[in-house]
C-alpha cells in the first residue's frame, strides 16, 4: 500500500484527502462534491491504493439521528460500491470513533462534571491537535507565516530590493504538509492516517 485515499463523507459534499504512506505526506486535499468523487472512483486504480471511508458507529441510546445523517448513509454506500466495482477491491470502514481513540490517545485533558473526571472533547479540534503533533507541532506542521518585513513578497519597493530577513521567500516560517488540510479534509485525513497505521507491519497499538 502506497497511498491511502481518506473521505469524510457528506450529504452534498465530502473531505477528500490523498495520503502517501510511504513518503508520509498529503498529495492532495480538498472538499469535493459527492458526485464528482464518484466519478473519480469510475477509475480503475492499482492495487497499491486503499480507500478509507469514516462511517457512523453507535451513537447512544438517547442521541437521536436525522434526515442528514440518512442522506450522509446513503453516499457511504454509493462510495462503497463504485470502489468495488471500479477496483474490484473493498473499501475501508473506520468509524470516527477508532480514529479518534487512536490518533488522541493520551492527549485528552480531563474535566470535572458533576464530580467526576471525564475525558474533555473527543471531537474535531482534539483530531487536528493530534495530527498536527505527528507532524512536528504548528510550525512543521502547518507553518505558512508571512515575513512582516517584505509583506510575503521577498522583496521591497519598485526595484524589488530582496529581502534579507526572509531570504526572499516571503516566508518566515515555510508552509507545512498540512498547510492546505482544512475543515472536513481533517477528519478524512484521520481515517487515512489510522488506516496506514494499523495497516503498518510493525504497527503495535500502545494501551
Amino acid at each position: 500500500m502506497r497511498h491511502v485515499i481518506g473521505i469524510d463523507p457528506g450529504t452534498t459534499s465530502s473531505g477528500f484527502v490523498i495520503y502517501n504512506v510511504k513518503e508520509q505526506h498529503i498529495v492532495e486535499s480538498k472538499q469535493m462534491v459527492n458526485t464528482k468523487i464518484e466519478s473519480f472512483m469510475d477509475k480503475m486504480f492499482p492495487d497499491d491504493i486503499d480507500l478509507c471511508i469514516e462511517t457512523m458507529g453507535y451513537q447512544g441510546p438517547t442521541r437521536h439521528v436525522g434526515r442528514e445523517t440518512f442522506r450522509t448513509n446513503i453516499w457511504i454506500g454509493r462510495f462503497l460500491k463504485s470502489w468495488k466495482v471500479a477496483s474490484g477491491r473493498e473499501a475501508f470502514e473506520i468509524t470516527r470513533q477508532l480514529a479518534v481513540a487512536h490518533l488522541c490517545k493520551g492527549k485528552f485533558k480531563m474535566k470535572t462534571v458533576n464530580g467526576r473526571k471525564v475525558k474533555d472533547g473527543t471531537g474535531d479540534s482534539q483530531v487536528r491537535r493530534a495530527i498536527i503533533d505527528r507532524f512536528g507541532g504548528e510550525d512543521l506542521a502547518i507553518g505558512g507565516k508571512r515575513c512582516k518585513s517584505c509583506g510575503g513578497k521577498g522583496w521591497f519597493g519598485t526595484k524589488h530590493t530582496p529581502c534579507l530577513k526572509c531570504g526572499e521567500t516571503g516566508w518566515t516560517t515555510t508552509p507545512g504538509p498540512l498547510r492546505t488540510v482544512a475543515g472536513h479534509q481533517w477528519q478524512a485525513l484521520a481515517v487515512a492516517l489510522t488506516h496506514a497505521d494499523y495497516q503498518s507491519p510493525t504497527f503495535t497499538e500502545v494501551e
